[in-house]
């Protein structure tokens, strides 16, 4: 029986739609729809089903190896604002305190710390924190997002919340999920009196965010831990012993009396914020065994970019950037990569497969595809009546046959007709694929 205590941190994506009533046709308008779900599957035929993908990781893109920086660092923001790719995250280690710090980058991919002088440490002013510690609010957790809340004053534009400690141990403080605001990510203020909750740990990385959807403000608190209680020697058991650092491991027992708590991070979706499905495997796992690896607290950074490709003239790619060596040694971001809408596709191997929607209604003169297919393999569309019957120069036999890797191609039929004339009509498509992999589709 395994008996490790397995910490899961979760990737979370929001996907706005409105579904169907009853019989009633799916309102997609424009909208881009990723086929995570069955909302756009009424049907798979041959040998098409639903596959899910994981990044691939790359390069380490920072190592917080600073004198205020350490083996403790985590609870890392990133977004793309404008040009700028920015970073904030907790400066921490067992030896340093703890702080919260500033990064940026041209790219997403090389990352550097500006020299802000607005905090000392150690007697020197040269760093690049934001928050000074070792107990002041914010610098346990902090979560910042710039807020798009069109009413949002100039010196709120950028929002966090974060955890505030009252006096003495960890166990004996009071502790409040406070509010903070900025006007350009560096001067942070606390929101005085606007405390969010004070009944909980709030030891995660508690995410709050402006929902333009229903034009309010979203918080959600992960629950990373199914059990936190302390561990006995029933946990040094022999597949422990042949992972990597046993013997950091020992002493991680010693420190915390659980021996080997493990980190992976899983995939969870919503369409409308509040339920929530979950990927049935993990997203991104350990990796291969080496120095440092299969540790506790290897999370995600929140949020995806868009970065360029890893190749020349190909088009982005999302990124995301897991923390590695945590509590082992000097902390350190890797950075991973997904296809656009990468997250899973409908696959039809060599012997072909098919996808039928349920009935949809659509807005646009163009079906834009996010799809791959082998240099063998190809992808034709059809679209139906509501009643399964195809519509007259959009059959099957109309279909121009697709091939490619792109993450944006026009589905195309015989004669070019006019796609516009049945926007606002209930329809079906049919999607009939051979070694391809479609990803998501968009009506223009």
């Amino acid at each position: 029986m395994r008996q490790l205590i397995v910490i899961l941190s979760i990737t979370s994506i929001f996907m706005g739609a409105i579904f169907a009533q009853g019989d009633d046709p799916v309102e997609i308008g424009n909208r881009r729809e990723l086929f995570l779900d069955d909302l756009l599957v009424d049907g798979l035929e041959g040998e098409a089903r639903r596959v899910f993908h994981r990044p691939v990781p790359r390069e380490v893109v920072l190592t917080f190896d600073k004198p205020w920086e350490g083996d403790t660092c985590g609870y890392i923001t990133v977004i793309q604002d404008g040009d700028l790719y920015r970073m904030w995250y907790r400066a921490s280690g067992t030896r340093s305190g703890s702080s919260y710090a500033y990064a940026e980058s041209p790219d997403g991919i090389h990352w550097r710390r500006p020299n802000l002088r607005l905090h000392e440490f150690q007697g020197c002013m040269d760093n690049n924190i934001v928050i000074a510690g070792p107990r002041a609010p914010g610098t346990s957790d902090f979560a910042v997002f710039k807020d798009d809340n069109p009413e949002a004053p100039p010196e709120a534009r950028y929002k966090a919340v974060g955890l505030k400690l009252g006096p003495g141990t960890w166990q004996e403080a009071t502790k409040e999920l406070a509010v903070f605001q900025s006007p350009d990510g560096l001067g942070w203020t606390e929101v005085e009196g606007a405390s969010l909750l004070d009944d909980g740990f709030f030891d995660s990385q508690n995410l709050a965010f402006w929902d333009t959807n229903i034009a309010a403000y979203r918080i959600g608190m992960p629950k990373m831990y199914n059990d936190r209680g302390a561990a006995t020697q029933e946990f040094v058991t022999p597949a422990i012993a042949q992972m990597p650092d046993a013997e950091e491991r020992a002493k991680r027992y010693e420190n915390w009396k659980r021996f080997s708590p493990l980190s992976e991070t899983h995939l969870m979706w919503s369409r409308d914020g509040l339920n929530f499905d979950l990927a049935p495997s993990a997203f991104i796992t350990p990796g291969p065994e080496r120095p440092s690896s299969w540790t506790y607290s290897d999370a995600v950074a929140w949020h995806l970019v868009e970065t360029e490709s890893v190749f020349d003239g190909a088009a982005p790619e999302l990124t995301l950037y897991k923390m590695e060596r945590y509590y082992v040694d000097a902390v350190q971001l890797r950075r991973y990569t997904l296809r656009l809408d990468g997250f899973a596709s409908i696959h039809a191997p060599i012997a072909g497969g098919e996808l039928v929607t349920p009935p949809l209604v659509f807005e646009g003169s163009a079906l834009s595809m996010n799809f791959a297919s082998s240099a063998f393999g190809s992808l034709r569309v059809e679209i139906q009546d509501a009643d399964g019957t195809p519509i007259p120069s959009f059959t099957l036999d109309d279909s121009i046959e697709l091939y490619g890797d792109t993450v944006a191609r026009n589905a195309m039929w015989k004669g070019d007709p006019d796609l516009s004339a049945l926007a606002g009509k209930p329809v079906r498509l049919r999607f009939v694929m051979r070694d391809a992999d479609l990803y998501s589709i968009k009506f223009e």
